[in-house]
């Protein structure tokens, strides 16, 4: 039974590969209990695991970013030929992580080199090319004794090189100087009631640490929040840190290269704002990153906290100015927002309608007259409910059928059209370490 378990592991973890040898199960009754047989070079493979296993050796998950599986199978090198990557602990050693490479040849899978590290787990892995030479380095953060985080960035071959081991919060990789080339933005601990932002780069054969700047936040606080890369006016490369402290109360520092300054916050000073669970993003698809600030919520209170909220989003420049770009309204608990016009901005007011079993309604008024009304109903008559008397269907998911009604008895078809073409479904996006 244990050995079925391992089996079963590893299969999910090598499941891609059978779609990418083309492999298909049939359509039988016996084909749908029957296990797909790998190719040869990945029974092999399976093999090899299954005697580290025999050895003592579990497998590790990572805890957050895109690669979370303990097998992973990724093209370190460009040629369009998938390495494996195992991530391994055997406790009671001093180094009990391992994270393991085995590169296919033509007798099957060897192993091309293996990582050891102390501590309790790996928190992320990431492979990204950060000397340029068309192989992607390992990027592996380990979870410590005492919630600490180490960050490594390993070249690899038949001999490991270390390229950098730091303790970090959070990182990103992220080109701030525009330059083409990639760079490594790690935060950490400076201080007890402070951190430091540090910006790696790949020079004369070191991954060198250029420049660094302060930053008044608590780690706990980033942790929190969020981090986020894009753009302010002008295009300029930016990181947005989204802080939240005990209180809920939120602030965005924004991290940009200056050329004659170095890495600097040029928005450390920022009025702090209720945290709505909304990250900076490009809001209104201009190529430029804003940053939300709640305005007030569907209880009509601009002092409480909620996921479902007016939002101004503010464009910043590279002087730290703000200027309003977009409001929206964003329903989180039902998963869509809305795009006010710039003429209405300031002027609406937000509450929930009715409340009815399977139906969801949030009524806007402009200067205090309700004008609209958007539904979400997820009730079974939902499709004679999301056309009942003057509602109209916006759009419709599994589940679920979102509609609106226009008060205006006026209302004609440019009306309802511009109100299905301001409505957007939220697209939420995983938190990957290292992600931009």
């Amino acid at each position: 039974m244990k050995r079925g378990i391992r089996f079963a592991v590893l299969l999910a973890a090598l499941a891609s590969l059978i779609l990418l040898m083309g492999c298909t199960l049939g359509s039988s009754v016996e084909s749908l209990f029957a296990l797909p047989q790998l190719p040869e070079e990945y029974r092999e493979l399976s093999a090899m695991l299954e005697g580290f296993l025999d050895e003592g050796y579990t497998y590790v998950t990572p805890t957050v970013g895109p690669n979370v599986e303990p097998v992973q199978m990724v093209d370190l090198d460009g040629d369009s030929i998938k390495e494996a990557v195992a991530l391994l602990q055997r406790s009671g050693e001093t180094d009990p992580l391992r994270v393991m490479v085995f590169r296919q040849s033509n007798s099957g899978f060897e192993r091309l080199c293996t990582v050891e590290h102390t501590g309790a787990g790996v928190d992320s892995i990431n492979y990204y090319d950060m000397t340029g030479d068309g192989t992607a380095e390992l990027v592996i953060g380990w979870r410590g004794e005492n919630e600490r985080q180490t960050l490594s960035v390993y070249r690899m071959g038949r001999e490991t090189l270390l390229l950098l081991e730091s303790e970090y919060t959070e990182y990103m990789m992220k080109d701030l100087t525009g330059s083409g080339e990639p760079g490594l933005l790690l935060l950490r601990e400076n201080a007890p009631f402070s951190s430091v932002a540090e910006y790696y780069t790949w020079e004369t054969d070191i991954l060198r640490l250029t420049q660094h700047c302060p930053i008044d936040r608590e780690m706990r606080e980033i942790s929190r929040g969020s981090m986020v890369g894009g753009s302010i006016a002008g295009g300029i490369p930016a990181v947005f840190l989204t802080c939240v402290n005990s209180s809920n109360a939120a602030t965005t520092e924004v991290l940009i290269c200056d050329e004659g300054a170095g890495l600097i916050n040029v928005a450390s000073d920022y009025t702090t704002h209720l945290y709505c669970q909304l990250d900076p993003q490009d809001v209104d698809g201009d190529g430029i990153t804003e940053i939300p600030y709640p305005v007030q919520n569907t209880n009509g209170d601009q002092n409480s906290a909620s996921k479902d909220t007016l939002v101004s989003w503010m464009r910043c420049d590279a002087s730290g100015n703000l200027v309003k770009v977009s409001e929206t309204y964003h329903c989180q608990s039902y998963g869509w927002y809305i795009t006010l016009p710039e003429e209405q901005w300031d002027r609406i007011t937000v509450m929930n309608g009715d409340i009815i079993s399977g139906e969801n309604c949030v009524e806007f008024s402009l200067d205090g007259k309700p004008i609209a009304a958007l539904y979400s109903i997820t009730c079974e008559n939902r499709e004679s409910r999301a056309q009942m008397g003057d509602r109209f269907i916006v759009t419709r998911l599994p589940g679920t059928i979102y509609a609106g009604e226009v008060y205006d008895a006026a209302a004609d078809d440019e009306a309802i059209t511009a109100l299905r073409n301001r409505f957007s479904m939220i697209v939420n996006t995983w938190e990957s370490a290292g992600k931009e």
